[in-house]
């Protein structure tokens, strides 16, 4: 029984507790040794009669002392389960949280993923629209070539008409010349 005590007793009260309780018990119980050894040697009557008073106190407080203990080690058993299940829980809350933990890393590494992605793609249109941008000057200064080549070219389509035009108004002045002009022999032979 004293063994079943101290198991149940060194797994709940420190040892500081443990060796308290058992100085109390041994005190007691020395005493009330010591009572009933002086208590003996007395032949006087009235003196059992007290002697019997106090060993059936002793055995009251016994009994109380024993409840009381009964009372506690009902607690720490109580008490044991009630950390068994904190310590359970506890597990559980921590597998709980430990997966949790792995989810974050996971989310952690998609979106870092994500993010490099994104950045990808950023630089990726970034260079799309800056070519885009110059292939669109470049378009622009080849129409404002091309027209300027074409108004260069109607100038100078306008410049030849106008010449031809010119050309046309010499030549027919150059015939009209010509024929108003006598020609030599009709001058020598109406001279004859």
């Amino acid at each position: 029984m004293l063994s079943d005590l101290k198991n149940i007793f060194t797994n709940v009260l420190s040892q500081e507790q443990l060796i308290g309780m058992v100085a109390v018990v041994a005190l007691i119980a020395g005493w009330v040794i010591a009572r009933i050894g002086s208590k003996s040697k007395s032949s006087n009557p009235d003196a059992n009669i007290e002697l019997h008073r106090q060993i059936r106190a002793l055995e009251a407080d016994l009994r109380v002392a024993q409840k009381s203990m009964q009372d506690a080690s009902e607690r720490l058993n109580s008490e044991q389960k009630e950390l068994e299940e904190a310590r359970a829980s506890l597990f559980e809350t921590q597998s709980w949280l430990k997966k949790k933990e792995e989810e974050v890393v996971h989310v952690k590494d998609d979106l870092r993923n994500e993010c490099s992605k994104t950045k990808k793609l950023r630089r990726e249109l970034t260079n799309r629209a800056e070519t885009s941008i110059r292939a669109e000057a470049q378009l622009k200064q080849a129409e404002t070539e091309l027209s300027i080549a074409q108004v260069g070219s109607e100038a100078v389509v306008d410049e030849v008409r106008r010449l031809e035009a010119e050309r046309k108004e010499l030549t027919g002045k150059l015939r009209a010349l010509e024929e108003n002009l006598l020609d030599p022999d009709e001058l020598l032979g109406s001279k004859s």
